[in-house]
């Protein structure tokens, strides 16, 4: 029997004295990819909740093993509004021929499908031709809420050292343009769909083998009293998930501020609003070593890069910092 919270399909009892260790459940038909949540005690055997709520309208498996024990289908419901692809990141449309990642951003949680990249579509508009450039990893790379996708362009393909980069040579080239298509058909962990197609462009310009720089990013400083934002400028598009995960000001008296970051200029410029009003002194901008540009490059190393075992090297470093003064 399937539970129902607020009309959303969010656990099934499960009547069996089976071991629960031993027990799986997937969309009908997709025997090989479980459907990911937590097994508990139940009223009358056991309660399984699924980590994305249940799909509106699809059917699914309890399986003991690779034996079927039975089925059950979700109620359709009132599913809800469709959902919507709120951003591709990178968001513009020039990046290197070294692409490293490519995030779809969802105003709702998404269905687990087991093979996403099946909703989308490379096409190479240069030469007309559909291409694969996404890595098809077991577990796909969805945020806690499920409503953010990482898509990997292969990694083997663009370090240099690699046997797939000799054999295959790097997924996008440059000066080719490229569209990617995110097909309609993709439902919400609700069962809708997002009814229409969304499609991004991409042109590839050269390969990006520069690590960023903090000491050549521009600081815009705001005025003492005030709550300006403080904006800094990169110089070149950033990641757009990880901009807004390592960076942190740090206040005269020591203190990380409070406040908010928020992207703009195609992940060029980030903004810092913070809760209080700025006061006179010294601060200093904190980054996390793992920020990246969009070819993977962080503060620290090269994607594409080897260091040989016997060369010798101090602790890592974890963050770089830069002081700026509010006056």
């Amino acid at each position: 029997m399937v539970t129902y919270e607020e009309g959303s399909p969010v656990a099934v009892q499960l009547s069996t004295g089976l071991d629960p260790e031993t027990l799986s459940i997937h969309v009908t038909g997709n025997t090989e990819t479980r459907v990911l949540g937590s097994m508990g005690p139940g009223a009358s055997g056991y309660v399984f909740r699924p980590l994305i709520p249940f799909t509106a309208g699809q059917s699914y498996e309890i399986r003991y093993k690779e034996k079927l024990l039975s089925t059950f289908k979700v109620a359709a419901g009132q599913a809800g509004s469709s959902p919507e692809l709120l951003a591709v990141y990178p968001s513009k449309d020039t990046v290197p021929e070294n692409l490293l990642k490519v995030y779809l951003q969802f105003s709702q949680p998404m269905q687990e499908v087991g093979d996403a990249v099946q909703f989308i579509e490379v096409t190479d508009k240069t030469t007309g031709e559909e291409v694969d450039i996404f890595l098809r990893l077991e577990s796909e790379l969805w945020n806690k809420e499920h409503d953010r996708l990482t898509l990997w362009l292969e990694p083997g393909r663009i370090k240099t050292d690699l046997i797939p980069n000799r054999e295959k040579g790097l997924p996008l080239t440059k000066g080719h343009e490229y569209e990617i298509s995110i097909s309609g058909s993709w439902m919400s962990a609700r069962g809708m769909p997002l009814r229409s197609q969304v499609r991004k462009g991409l042109y590839v310009t050269d390969r990006d083998s520069r690590k960023p720089d903090i000491n050549t990013w521009k600081i815009l400083v705001p005025r003492a009293g005030s709550k300006e934002p403080l904006r800094l400028q990169f110089g070149e598009a950033i990641d757009a998930i990880l901009a807004q995960e390592t960076l942190a000001v740090t206040s005269p008296d020591g203190d990380v501020l409070g406040g908010h970051f928020v992207l703009s200029e195609q992940e060029e410029e980030i903004y810092f609003t913070p809760v209080n009003y700025w006061k006179k002194g010294v601060y200093v901008l904190n980054v996390d070593v793992k920020l990246e540009d969009l070819a993977g490059n962080n503060l620290s190393r090269l994607f594409d890069s080897y260091m040989p075992e016997n060369v010798p090297h101090g602790p890592p470093e974890l963050f770089h910092t830069r002081r700026f003064t509010i006056r």
